[in-house]
């Protein structure tokens, strides 16, 4: 996933950079992490979320770091690598998602070309749920949205963050959503942009910086590594939605 996304990110603009690589996967633990806080629930009000997130700059209210929770995960899923479980629910949703993605992609471009759009109108159309069909579009939407800066979210918060705090406020599968959405705009953004105090707050990033950084070496080792920087078709292109 952390390739994928940073192969779509350099496809949009730049290089697929260590910051990118390093975005991806610490943005998406984070997401992982940050989302089961709210995992499960229908309704999320963005003051809650924005409250949950302002804590973790708050070193008064506790030093320890935010763990996985793991009371509302599927017990084959446990202790499981995130991206395992997420592979794994992809394989499994495969007879359920008959109807291509395009259609949930045209989806996402109708909303996008609203002026303005309710997380209702976003859960409505394209779902918040553990299947891929109704999760993968959600994600893709969330960091679409929150490109730009949105009047229910801080001025203050960069764009990795509002992806974050958005997708948390669809409810639903939180974590899941959060993790694919966090890495998708970590790639875009890259490291610099994702706080530290979040970063301090959650269990597993120094194994996601490391494992990025081998991803990284690898990448470029391999034949595709050098393509993205010179003119490889980029992911969109060579996907053709009928």
């Amino acid at each position: 996933m952390a390739v994928t996304a940073v192969r779509a990110a350099a496809a949009a603009g730049g290089p697929a950079s260590l910051s990118r690589f390093r975005g991806a996967l610490v943005a998406g633990v984070l997401g992982d992490c940050i989302g089961g806080e709210f995992e499960g629930a229908e309704e999320v009000p963005m003051e809650s979320v924005l409250q949950h997130l302002s804590s973790l700059d708050d070193e008064t209210k506790g030093t320890g770091q935010l763990e996985k929770n793991t009371l509302n995960t599927p017990a084959p899923f446990r202790k499981r690598p995130k991206y395992v479980y997420i592979f794994n629910v992809c394989f499994c949703s495969l007879k359920e998602a008959e109807k291509p993605f395009c259609e949930r992609l045209h989806r996402i471009r109708d909303l996008m070309d609203r002026s303005k759009v309710s997380i209702e109108e976003v859960i409505s159309e394209l779902g918040n749920g553990i299947a891929a069909l109704h999760s993968v579009p959600t994600a893709i939407f969330c960091v679409l949205h929150c490109l730009q800066p949105r009047e229910c979210l801080p001025e203050s918060y960069g764009g990795v963050e509002r992806t974050i705090a958005y997708s948390l406020a669809l409810g639903g599968d939180t974590d899941t959503i959060a993790c694919m959405a966090g890495a998708i705009a970590g790639a875009h953004y890259g490291i610099e942009t994702i706080p530290q105090s979040w970063i301090r707050c959650c269990e597993g990033v120094e194994d996601a910086d490391q494992y990025a950084e081998r991803l990284y070496k690898l990448y470029h080792q391999s034949p595709l590594g050098g393509k993205g920087e010179t003119g490889e078709q980029s992911v969109m292109d060579q996907s053709h939605c009928h």
